[in-house]
């Protein structure tokens, strides 16, 4: 599926009014520290399970299969390579495939322009795979950096500009969690994100320590700090408030994990987000501002900085709402120039 093109990103703002997008120069890396919140006495949160079989299965395919392919063939391939590979993973594991195309397939069928349910799961399966290319490529001497075009910028200037702080909310897309850091450092701003111990490849104590440094340790070059809670989040926060008052960007991506949640209507269904993100926006004074990021055809990629997700709601519900529904807003032409890229399905409920 080819990526339809995108010239701006914004509820209210004509092709005419947008900025020119900005070619991001590569800069110099950074040496980002982790920030460990559930440290204490020395000691720090232990994942329940040791180690899995897919653990070890994932040491060969990840360091030997899929690392010689990142390092020995050209970026601009990767996402033909990966497309066969999601193809081949969708038949592998059929159960996984027909419950996951069984829950999406009504939410998309009647959209025009939308791929069916079994194209969008194997396009999840494909950009996972080819996302690990980009972290192992990375780790070759002289690194990866790919062209990034920045669109939006005028809206990190507005929001300086208003004295308030940038709390940027990653979207579900393929490719986000390396090249939204990497777009957001070629700006100049350091960020400190928030994540948690388990992110990356594997939940396990084994996999934490061997597998997962694989994608960490590349997206500390382009961070102020990785700010990790799993039991002790609260801390984490005030770790990332601190870093917003003292003048720093923070960035939470976005999910379905959470007390609170609100949806919105979306193609055929809706899709419903943890609002915790809106909250702390609100308590701490700083613009939410949503990102997105899509990989073109030739391997290079656009990253949109949304219009803040202002809103004059009074109570927190209604302001949660307000920001879902406008989130839904901006995010929908983007997901419709490559649904395939969206990892987003996730999210998504029937219609009431």
């Amino acid at each position: 599926m080819r990526t339809r093109q995108l010239s701006s990103v914004g509820a209210d703002r004509s092709r005419s009014q947008a900025a020119e997008p900005i070619l991001a120069p590569v800069r110099t890396r950074t040496h980002g520290i982790t920030i460990d919140c559930d440290l204490q006495d020395g000691k720090t949160w232990r994942a329940p399970v040791a180690v899995k079989g897919r653990d070890i299965w994932e040491l060969w395919r990840l360091f030997v299969v899929q690392a010689s392919l990142a390092w020995t063939t050209s970026p601009r391939h990767w996402h033909k390579i990966a497309a066969r590979w999601g193809r081949l993973e969708s038949q592998l594991h059929p159960a996984r495939t027909q419950a996951n195309v069984k829950r999406l397939g009504p939410l998309v069928a009647s959209v025009s322009g939308l791929p069916d349910a079994l194209d969008i799961e194997r396009g999840i399966l494909a950009g996972q795979i080819e996302e690990r290319f980009q972290y192992l490529r990375a780790h070759r001497p002289g690194g990866w950096e790919p062209v990034i075009r920045i669109h939006g910028s005028e809206n990190v200037d507005a929001v300086r500009a208003s004295k308030r702080g940038l709390l940027f909310w990653g979207s579900s897309f393929a490719f986000n969690d390396l090249i939204a850091k990497i777009a957001l450092h070629r700006m100049g701003l350091n960020v400190y994100h928030y994540t948690r111990p388990v992110h990356g490849l594997s939940n396990t104590r084994f996999g934490i320590r061997v597998l997962n440094p694989v994608r960490t340790a590349i997206e500390c070059r382009y961070l102020g700090a990785r700010v990790s809670g799993e039991e002790k989040i609260a801390q984490a926060m005030t770790v990332l408030r601190d870093h917003l008052q003292a003048g720093g960007a923070v960035s939470i991506k976005t999910g379905n994990r959470g007390r609170r949640r609100a949806s919105a209507p979306f193609f055929g269904g809706r899709l419903e987000l943890a609002t915790g993100t809106v909250t702390l926006a609100h308590r701490w004074g700083a613009a939410l501002v949503p990102t997105y990021t899509l990989r073109r055809d030739d391997g290079s990629f656009d990253f949109f900085i949304g219009e803040p997700l202002d809103t004059d709601a009074a109570d927190e519900e209604s302001r949660a709402q307000a920001v879902v529904d406008s989130y839904a807003r901006q995010i929908e032409p983007i997901v419709l120039a490559d649904a395939l890229q969206w990892r987003g399905w996730r999210f998504m409920i029937p219609a009431e």
